[in-house]
């Protein structure tokens, strides 16, 4: 196994009974997600995206983010995610560098876009457009076979030093980076919970793959309130989540009740330094283990 694609493929012909993604009041299965994946990659190709050529997301945490992305990895097809909280002009400039071939996106988003005079490519909408365009792709058989040195996806800078840069990731650099996650960083297995109240564009997106290759879910909540993070946490017995110290200290300064639900929650690595602690001992007192950072060795091993 040497590539995201191969990867994923191996949990679909694992886990198809399990539940893949939880968002709101609606789940798929990995055998739900393996179907519209692969019609989505065969979709995505026919509308003109390639390795060279990327689906770019511009989408608030939901299903269809994580559906794309692993339908892109599926396909050989180069991804942008571009975060929905960006000027118009910065995801025109983006869609321009990227050479995007299809923006999917949401409605509102994209008559911003258009108010903007911003050129955009083919556009989808989720919605019924984006529904129907699963159900009327054809899989395609004859998939394209990815090598590990072949484009994953693009992730851009913020460009506060000029214009944002893309970084490109390989197939195979995916797969390395989910690997060393999976052994050093998050114990996971097929009954964890992955609950991402950050932007999938950014680092919560990077803990998706891993999740899927232990057979576990990634819920998605569209904005961070702690009081519906706790919720979501004690109702789906979340295990793991991706949050930064201004997070961690909302919920410091959330209810009580909301620090009840969130101590079930395992494990929480955040995307800074330790040294930009937040509110020290009195985080760890409310929150307890959740507050920790977890690093360690490898309790599983992928097969």
């Amino acid at each position: 196994m040497s590539t995201a694609q191969e990867f994923l493929e191996r949990s679909f012909d694992r886990f198809a009974s399990r539940i893949a993604i939880i968002d709101r009041d609606r789940q798929l299965s990995y055998a739900e997600m393996d179907d519209r994946s692969a019609k989505l990659a065969a979709a995505f190709r026919r509308l003109g995206a390639d390795e060279s050529h990327p689906v770019a997301l511009l989408l608030p945490n939901c299903a269809e983010y994580i559906e794309c992305d692993v339908a892109t990895a599926r396909g050989g097809i180069l991804r942008v995610g571009i975060g929905e909280r960006l000027t118009a002009a910065e995801v025109g400039f983006i869609l321009e560098d990227s050479q995007a071939a299809v923006l999917v996106t949401t409605q509102s988003l994209f008559e911003t876009l258009v108010q903007a005079q911003i050129h955009v490519p083919t556009v989808v909408c989720v919605g019924p457009e984006y529904e129907r365009m699963i159900s009327e792709s054809q899989v395609d058989e004859a998939r394209t076979k990815a090598a590990p040195d072949a484009p994953a996806y693009l992730m851009y800078t913020s460009g506060t030093t000029g214009r944002p840069k893309g970084a490109l990731h390989t197939q195979g650099s995916r797969l390395a980076s989910t690997v060393n996650m999976l052994s050093c960083e998050q114990q996971l297995t097929s009954d964890s919970v992955m609950v991402h109240a950050g932007p999938l564009t950014h680092g919560s997106g990077s803990k998706v793959l891993g999740i899927l290759g232990m057979g576990g879910a990634n819920l998605t909540l569209e904005r961070f309130r702690p009081e519906e993070f706790a919720e979501a946490v004690r109702v789906h017995a979340g295990s793991h989540t991706f949050l930064v110290p201004t997070m961690l200290q909302r919920l410091v300064n959330a209810s009580p009740q909301v620090h009840e639900s969130v101590r079930a929650c395992a494990r929480s690595p955040w995307g800074v330094h330790q040294s930009a602690r937040i509110a020290s001992g009195k985080r760890s007192r409310r929150l307890g283990r959740f507050s920790r950072r977890s690093t360690g060795p490898a309790r599983h091993r992928i097969r």
